[in-house]
């Protein structure tokens, strides 16, 4: 084998990816694009379309669907058969919309293999039966998935789409749409497409629950995914799909506020104008605004907000016309006046301005002070000039949920209070907002890089300062908000009449460990529900912003669908009923006069009935803030109240996963998990309020102190070094705060970061074992490992579970002869022996050209071996990645070749022939260069790469169809990191 030392791999400031990888983040049309990570570039400048800062929507949305669009397919399913379908279809188990007036048009059996829909999968889905019941499997990779046609109401007539999916095991379920105007491109193309994390570190329902779209479709006969995001070894399910039409208009909910013409927001942010308008509500619409709004108006949404200046092309969304680009666009216009119509909404417009970004052809960074201050002021009233007019504007953020950068950099330059003060002067009713939270999109608080330490290095430094955990990480976030310009206390000090947001971020736990591989990512969870954090902020308006996984699906004609879509960027949320969390979390940490959720599609998708029930009970409370009742016992409802325009209201928030009981004033009261209820009378008083033990909540807090103190045992007995009595305080102090009815106060002591952290200083310290068995005779190493010696170790990967997931890897693995391998292991007390046999349809090396940048390429299979022969794979407290210090390329018998072979470090040789299946390698090395023996061991890993010339893979030449990994157990990015090797034990 070709050995070589290894390196680090390169990055990519989004997230860490292979060697070599292109710093992309959303590039289509070049310009000033505020989606771009720092140190991300675009397009070459010569593939960039340049836009005219004179053009049209419609030539702005012409660009949008420039690409390869299809032709609605046919599809095989008759009338009759959908007509039979539905007249035998079984009822939901609940009704997911009882306020809609329903008609059943077509039925979807997922556990049906004689279902006649037309149907799409890489061959590799099956129906299984689980602790939910029974339902269609997806194999268990990334970007696994399985899809259906359904029949729909008509063009642009709404339908109410329902899946039936388990939440019995830990799972990460994408469901999406797809229609044929889609253009197939990455980053510009948004479908319906959210979905449901299940368990961790929420409890399991073991029952099915449902997601919903409300869509309006524009294809007869739309598609819909069912596909799987998590890293490894969870598949995504469903049981069944129902799909209606909705006979009348969308009904607004019905609040009763008490004070309607000034309540309470529930708001929903989005990133840029096009999103609702180009995707969310029917695909190019003329009357996606009318949906948009009746869409938000039924769930009780009653602010809308998104960056109408972003760059001086595309994303400049309205007119101002001394600002580059600011003349072309009657967007925002057509926008405010539907919502003027309708009334009781608002709109928040949001700037992004960057020192790129041009006004009289010259870039804001470049500008003197008072050049600046004069330009934008200028431009500020010319907006306010136009769209002052409209009751709906409500505010100017100078900020995006993505980044608070604009308001730091105006800062930078000396004119962030001057802008502020000059919007305030002339509309004081406005609100000019920010929001304090992350660095960046996708940038972790903890990342090494902006903020000085990694994720590791701030639970190291929490171990020894005998600080409470979630007092610690709190008090981390600040220190960033101060380093990234971004400390709330300053900005009011500056700059009067900024209204500060708490930014959280409730599925970063979720995002960072499956995007970024970052396998301390729970301590975000923890992060989102400090009071410590929250009071740094000290505000009563909070956003909760989902940063979105995004995902490589590889859609195509000629692989695995009926059109093209590679990309997509699902949200996530936990399943009903913990779908709330992240409302009621932000509405407990303080009491909020407003929140408003953002993200890149919509965050209320999928869970509108409960999100409808949250917005009711929410508006419902008077627009002042309320006062906290003393916590009671136990502490799982946090209550608040106020005499307001005569009457008593009185908030409860359940703060757990959990139903909770209550008496308020000796009236008896259920609350479901997560849930808020307002209550409403003549009371003058504080209401007296007891709350019933929750024995369910409690029994879960309890089954986490005790893993807690299993893994520090099961640590310790691996190296004591690894766990500090600290963990065990903190068992101690969790278990005597839920002895005393404090069960909540004892759920944030534990905190789920630290229990997470034990788990992974095991996983390094315990790695899987492969074995090496010494055998009596060496194998004859002919190409035929049915003839190695009985005794050699035997193992077979050829399912799913052992691809790794990667953000630009589709995996549209078909089964065993796609790609599997059979590795044998064995050693004769001075050699050890390895044979893998490969199966691979096509073993190819070729070049690639991807024709949106002009670029060619090299591509082929490939096949490395990984050693950690130092002990590295074993080190869980470097806190940068820890190479592998011996790997081993293979040159596969490419090009007609049948056979090849070589020699490298440690004294490696081996032999790869050709098969008709694939090929087969065969190896040996001295143990005695390895620095090995009988009884020791060493980090092993195998990596084999596959490529098969398949048309849906990323542009850039690291790029795979899928890599196959002997073990999988990833813990952190597997292409640089020796901790994710497997333990090889050599036989005594």
């Amino acid at each position: 084998m070709n050995m070589s030392m290894s390196g680090s791999a390169g990055g990519l400031n989004v997230m860490p990816t292979p060697k070599g990888m292109d710093s992309l983040k959303v590039a289509e049309e070049g310009g000033n694009n505020p989606f771009l990570v720092d140190g991300a570039q675009p397009e070459p400048a010569g593939q960039i379309r340049k836009i005219s800062k004179v053009m049209t929507v419609v030539t702005i949305m012409a660009i949008f669907t420039a690409g390869e669009a299809f032709s609605e397919a046919p599809v095989t399913i008759t009338d009759e058969q959908v007509e039979a379908i539905v007249a035998g279809a079984p009822e939901p188990r609940e009704n997911p919309a009882p306020e809609l007036k329903l008609r059943l048009i077509d039925f979807i059996d997922c556990t049906d293999p004689e279902d006649p829909h037309d149907f799409k999968d890489q061959g590799t889905s099956k129906v299984v039966d689980g602790p939910a019941g029974r339902y269609r499997e997806t194999a268990a990779h990334r970007h696994a998935f399985f899809a259906y046609r359904f029949r729909s109401a008509g063009r642009d007539r709404p339908v109410l789409i329902v899946f039936e999916y388990p939440d019995d095991m830990v799972r990460t379920i994408n469901f999406s749409t797809h229609e044929s105007g889609l253009s197939g491109r990455a980053n510009i193309d948004w479908s319906l497409e959210t979905g449901v994390y299940c368990g961790d570190p929420y409890p399991l329902s073991n029952a099915m629950q449902y997601h919903t779209f409300v869509m309006w479709p524009q294809d007869e006969w739309p598609a819909l995914l069912v596909g799987n995001f998590h890293r490894y070894g969870h598949p995504a399910a469903a049981s069944r799909i129902w799909v209606y039409a909705i006979e009348e208009p969308l009904p607004p909910l019905d609040v009763e506020a008490p004070d309607p013409e000034n309540q309470r927001t529930l708001g929903h942010y989005n990133s840029t104008w096009f999103l609702p308008v180009r995707f969310h509500f029917g695909l190019d619409s003329p009357n996606a605004i009318e949906h948009m709004l009746d869409y938000s108006r039924y769930v009780g949404v009653n602010e809308l907000s998104w960056s109408v200046v972003s760059n001086n092309t595309w994303a400049f969304a309205c007119r101002i016309p001394s600002w580059d680009g600011g003349d072309r666009s009657d967007h925002l216009d057509q926008l405010l006046t539907a919502m003027d119509e309708r009334g009781g909404m608002g709109f928040v417009a949001g700037f992004f301005l960057r020192p790129n970004f041009t006004i009289g052809g010259k870039p804001l960074g470049e500008m003197e002070t008072e050049e600046l201050r004069d330009a934008l002021i200028a431009g500020f009233d010319q907006f306010l000039d136009r769209y002052g007019v409209y009751g709906s504007l409500k505010g100017v953020a100078l900020a995006g949920q993505y980044s608070n950068r604009c308001i730091t950099f105006l800062d930078s330059m000396g004119v962030a209070a001057d802008v502020v003060a000059h919007i305030k002067n002339r509309r004081s009713d406005l609100h000019v907002k920010v929001y304090t939270g992350a660095w960046n999109l996708h940038a972790e608080y903890f990342d090494g890089n902006r903020y000085p330490d990694t994720a590791g290095e701030v639970v190291a430094r929490w171990e020894t300062s005998g600080v409470p955990w979630s007092d610690f990480i709190g008090e981390e976030a600040r220190k960033g908000w101060e380093l990234w310009g971004y400390d709330p206390d300053r900005l009011r000090a500056d700059m009067p009449g900024l209204t500060i947001y708490e930014q959280l971020q409730p599925d970063d736990h979720r995002i960072y460990g499956l995007y970024a591989q970052q396998p301390r990512a729970m301590i975000y969870h923890d992060l989102d529900r400090s009071q410590r954090r929250s009071d740094a902020v000290d505000s009563p308006y909070a956003n909760i912003w989902n940063n979105h996984f995004e995902g490589w699906y590889g859609l195509n004609p000629e692989v695995n669908f009926w059109y093209r879509k590679h990309w997509v960027a699902p949200d996530f949320n936990p399943p009903p009923p913990q779908s709330q969390a992240p409302l009621t979390r932000a509405l407990a940490l303080r009491d909020r006069l407003a929140i408003v959720p953002g993200s890149w599609n919509n965050r209320f998708f999928g869970w509108e009935a409960h999100a409808r029930r949250f917005a009711r009970e929410f508006r419902k409370l008077p627009p002042v803030e309320m006062t906290d009742l003393e916590e009671a016992t136990p502490d799982t409802v946090r209550v608040r109240w106020i005499r307001y325009d005569g009457r008593r209201y009185i908030a409860l928030i359940n703060l757990t996963p959990f139903p909770a009981g209550l008496t308020v004033d000796g009236l008896d009261v259920e609350i479901g998990p997560h849930e808020l209820k307002s209550l409403v009378d003549g009371g003058e008083a504080a209401p007296e309020v007891s709350v019933r033990h929750s024995g369910e909540y409690s029994r879960f807090i309890e089954r986490r102190i005790a893993r807690l103190r299993d893994l520090h045992a099961e640590v310790g007995a691996l190296d004591a070094r690894a766990a500090p009595g600290v963990y065990l305080e903190v068992a101690d102090e969790a278990a005597a705060k839920l002895a005393a009815g404090r069960p909540h106060a004892a759920d944030i002591t534990l905190g789920d970061g630290l229990v997470n952290e034990l788990q992974l200083r095991r996983d390094i310290l315990d790695p899987p074992v492969l074995t090496a068995p010494r055998v009596d005779s060496a194998p004859q190493l002919a190409g035929d490992l049915d003839s190695w010696p009985e005794d050699a170790s035997d193992l077979l990967a050829d399912g799913g579970e052992y691809l790794a997931g990667h953000l630009y890897f589709p995996n549209s693995w078909s089964g065993p002869e796609d790609l599997s391998a059979r590795l044998r292991l064995a050693h004769d007390g001075t050699t050890l022996y390895v044979g893998v046999e490969v199966r691979d349809a096509d073993v190819v090396r070729y070049e690639d050209s991807w024709n949106r940048w002009n670029r060619t390429f090299s591509r082929s299979d490939s096949f490395q071996i990984r050693l950690s022969t130092d002990g590295g794979y074993l080190d869980w407290s470097r806190p940068a990645s820890v190479p592998h210090d011996l790997r081993g390329t293979v040159t596969l018998p490419f090009d007609g070749a049948v056979e090849t072979s070589g020699r490298g470090r440690a004294g490696f040789e081996y032999t790869c022939r050709r098969t008709d299946t694939g090929y087969v390698v065969e190896g040996t090395a001295p143990l005695a260069e390895l620095g090995v023996g009988p009884g020791g061991s060493t980090g092993f890993l195998l990596e084999i790469s596959d490529v098969d010339k398949t048309p849906n893979l990323y542009g850039a030449g690291w790029s795979a169809k899928q890599v196959l990994l002997i073990p999988h157990q990833p813990n952190f990015v597997y292409w640089n990191d020796a901790r994710n090797c497997g333990r090889l034990v050599i036989g005594e």
